[in-house]
């Protein structure tokens, strides 16, 4: 397992889509290594979030090194788009209880709508308020990459169509996406 390419990019926020199982030769707890890497990658104060298949092994380490822990609610896993929209509610809890202005922290928490349907509409609003007033300076430019075509992955990428998104050529540090944005 390589380090995450994140000592450069200095993220306001860390979602990772990850199983729960994952098996590695060299350490028993590989999902809690890999937390433990980002953590340690970006610090104590970035909020570190990771959706999980629901009979995920969650380790100590795990809770230690991430913020919050999404598990799918169902299985087979059709809650992919609710999974996503709890860890967007959680980001932009953890963003706004920084000082950090989120058009995501006005979304509610998944349990709260009483169908997919109300947290796509609230997400709609998000969209439309990232398009008239931008993404704020504070958590700009918001990176958001996928791994893999999994549940998780598709629940998230399913959230994430409904945002205004522009897709960009993979590149190492910030400074080369804020020159991208000039």
């Amino acid at each position: 397992m390589k380090s995450p390419p994140l000592c450069d990019a200095r993220p306001d926020a860390v979602y990772l889509d990850l199983h729960g199982a994952m098996v590695a030769e060299h350490v028993d707890d590989g999902e809690g290594e890999l937390l433990a890497r980002v953590r340690r990658t970006v610090g104590a104060s970035v909020p570190v979030v990771a959706s999980l298949d629901l009979h995920a092994n969650v380790t100590q380490r795990m809770l230690e090194c991430a913020d919050a822990l999404i598990a799918y609610r169902t299985y087979p896993h059709v809650d992919m788009a609710e999974t996503g929209a709890r860890a967007a509610f959680l980001l932009g809890q953890r963003l706004e209880s920084r000082g950090i202005s989120s058009p995501f922290a006005r979304v509610k928490q998944a349990l709260s709508y009483a169908e997919l349907s109300g947290a796509q509409e609230d997400l709609q609003r998000v969209a439309a308020r990232i398009a008239e007033e931008g993404v704020p300076a504070e958590i700009h430019p918001l990176v958001v990459g996928f791994t893999g075509y999994g549940n998780v992955s598709g629940g998230a990428q399913e959230i994430l169509d409904i945002l205004p998104t522009r897709s960009v050529a993979r590149c190492r540090s910030r400074s080369e996406i804020c020159a991208r944005d000039s």
